[in-house]
């Protein structure tokens, strides 16, 4: 229905759009031939009468300066009534968009109020099946039961406890072997990382083996060239002990060489005077 109406209402626009077309071309049309016309006759009566001719067009002029408000009127009028056909189909698209607005949030509320209401019937259903049964259980237990069915009941009951400690009985055996394996793994894993660590000091342990064997290596190659070089050692030591003794004779020969200096200076005094 929708498309169908956007359809008429646009093939009205169409015709009203033609009819103002129309509606301006014929005016200008008119204002061609009356201008032709006008023409025409100025240039008839500047032959006969050229002295009337400043006054015929003064009102060549006025009939012009008129036709061209008229024309200016016209379109005018045509721009107003395309802004009008522009409002009025805007006003039909939101009119039409209301409305199907309005339709779509009615189909909505009667969608949910249908699931409300079959919501309500089968709680009320449910209500009604459990009250039921509720009823018939109560009568059956009022009724006075034989001792057949009081055996039979005992023997449910017993059946039913035994079941329930079966299931029991397996929690816990279940519980028990979950706690044990877990403890187990955690032993394990205890065990894993001991090993890991053996194997990380092992490791360290040969590294500081090699270590410590090559340190002792440098030691006995160092004792090595030691003893090779005590000799020489020994010969610098003379050496130095020489010397010290070559410095202690230089001194006393230079204690001895101012003692000299003194007694040949007393001397040549002694000769002067």
């Amino acid at each position: 229905m929708s498309q169908e109406t956007d359809k008429k209402d646009m093939t009205t626009k169409e015709e009203k759009g033609t009819k103002t077309k129309k509606e301006l071309k014929e005016p200008e049309q008119e204002n061609k031939k009356e201008k032709n016309q006008q023409t025409k006759q100025t240039n008839n009566e500047k032959l006969k009468e050229p002295t009337k001719t400043s006054k015929k067009k003064k009102r060549s002029s006025k009939k012009k300066d008129k036709t061209k408000s008229k024309t200016k009127t016209k379109k005018t009028t045509g721009k107003k009534t395309k802004e009008t056909e522009k409002k009025e189909s805007d006003k039909g698209n939101d009119q039409q968009q209301k409305k199907e607005t309005e339709t779509e949030t009615e189909t909505e509320t009667e969608k949910e109020t249908q699931k409300e209401t079959k919501t309500e019937k089968e709680t009320k259903t449910e209500k009604e099946t459990k009250t039921e049964k509720e009823k018939q259980d109560e009568k059956e237990k009022e009724k006075p039961k034989s001792k057949k069915e009081q055996q039979k009941e005992l023997r449910k009951k017993k059946r039913e406890e035994k079941k329930k400690l079966e299931n029991m009985t397996n929690q816990l055996q279940e519980g028990v072997l979950d706690c044990l394996q877990k403890q187990l793994l955690l032993g394990i894993e205890d065990f894993v990382l001991l090993e890991k660590m053996n194997k990380v000091t092992g490791e360290k342990y040969d590294q500081i083996y090699n270590d410590t064997q090559k340190t002792l290596e440098f030691l006995s190659s160092l004792e090595e060239k030691k003893s090779k070089f005590e000799p020489y050692i020994e010969e610098a030591n003379q050496i130095i002990k020489q010397m010290d003794d070559l410095e202690t004779i230089v001194d006393e020969l230079d204690d001895f060489s101012l003692t000299l200096e003194k007694t040949f200076n007393e001397i040549l005094t002694n000769e002067e005077i």
